[in-house]
């Protein structure tokens, strides 16, 4: 099932993040020179192909589709698609960027003030005090039992305190 995708206008490339067994991620570009590829990250030790001649309603198909396995499997015997084996993407780091993306991740500053912030840097919630560690602690664990990712950071040179 697909989580989240986007469309980057100046590369022509989509970046797709999908809940699935068996494929973690997809970025399919329409460029002039990459013309209908499609790169695919596969859950189980982020193996990453490179698949070429990959019509835009096929991949769609796989995008849209809600077992994105069995769809790939299916689509690749039928097209017999040209690849080739890439470098293995760190899935770390893929689903990272779909927390970021996403709006799946807060901010918590704790420097002389406390604040959330969401992923676009909005103030959710800000105390003038700045929170002791163990309450810190516990306020960063609720947050992610809903779901949602936490960065700590500084405040910006050019944030002030309130």
């Amino acid at each position: 099932m697909k989580l989240f995708s986007y469309y980057n206008e100046e590369k022509h490339t989509e970046y797709t993040w999908y809940k699935s067994s068996d494929i973690l991620y997809t970025e399919y570009c329409d460029d002039g020179e990459n013309k209908n590829t499609m790169k695919v990250v596969f859950e189980k030790g982020g193996a990453t192909y490179l698949y070429k001649g990959v019509a835009v309603q096929n991949y769609l198909y796989l995008r849209e589709s809600e077992t994105q396995g069995k769809t790939f499997s299916y689509l690749k015997k039928e097209y017999k698609w040209e690849y080739e084996k890439l470098e293995p993407y760190n899935k770390d780091l893929i689903l990272e960027e779909y927390s970021e993306r996403s709006g799946n991740v807060y901010y918590i500053i704790n420097d002389g003030c406390f604040e959330i912030r969401n992923n676009k840097e909005t103030i959710m919630y800000h105390n003038e005090k700045e929170l002791p560690t163990d309450t810190l602690l516990l306020v960063t664990d609720i947050i992610e039992s809903l779901g949602y990712k936490i960065r700590l950071r500084e405040r910006k040179e050019n944030e002030d305190k309130d």
